[in-house]
């Protein structure tokens, strides 16, 4: 049995699903991380907030949605679509329309390594040992718009929404 990561999951059993997921989290942490970049302390989470009107801002949520049912293999390979749903939480329009911009450059046609997060979570900046990489996410269509969540027309100037589709090869 393998030691709960604190996201309720046992890191002995993830599904490749699930690697896919955390994968997801930490491509756009470091993507948010990159040097001189004035977004390097926006924390990215899994999941939609509860009440978005009562978050500390900045913040970025990463969801899946959907995973194709079928899947296709590639020589010793599968291949499946995934979707995801990314929403910046930020503190005005401006903030909101540059964080949708980083955003969208960074993952526009991107190859997100899926590392195998059973071997353990990544490790202290410095530290050489990754988790291996077992396969890919290949981001082949994604769009971008302001969200209104209710009647409270005043938070779309707040929060933008990328919705991500791609193939996962592992």
């Amino acid at each position: 049995m393998g030691r709960n990561d604190g996201w309720g999951i046992d890191r002995m059993s993830m599904s490749n699903q699930r690697l896919t997921d955390i994968s997801m989290v930490y491509y756009l942490c470091s993507g948010l991380a990159l040097g001189g970049s004035p977004y390097n302390s926006i924390d990215v989470v899994r999941g939609f907030p509860e009440d978005p009107e009562k978050l500390t801002v900045p913040i970025v949520a990463v969801v899946s949605f959907a995973t194709s049912p079928e899947a296709y293999q590639i020589g010793s390979k599968s291949e499946k679509r995934r979707n995801f749903i990314i929403e910046a939480y930020v503190s005005g329009r401006g903030y909101r329309d540059d964080m949708g911009d980083l955003l969208f450059n960074y993952l526009d046609e991107a190859i997100i390594p899926i590392k195998d997060y059973n071997q353990g979570f990544p490790p202290p900046k410095g530290v050489a040992d990754e988790p291996s990489i077992i396969g890919s996410f290949t981001v082949d269509n994604i769009n971008m718009s302001p969200v209104t969540y209710g009647n409270n027309n005043l938070l779309a100037k707040y929060v933008m929404r990328l919705n991500i589709g791609g193939i996962v090869i592992i």
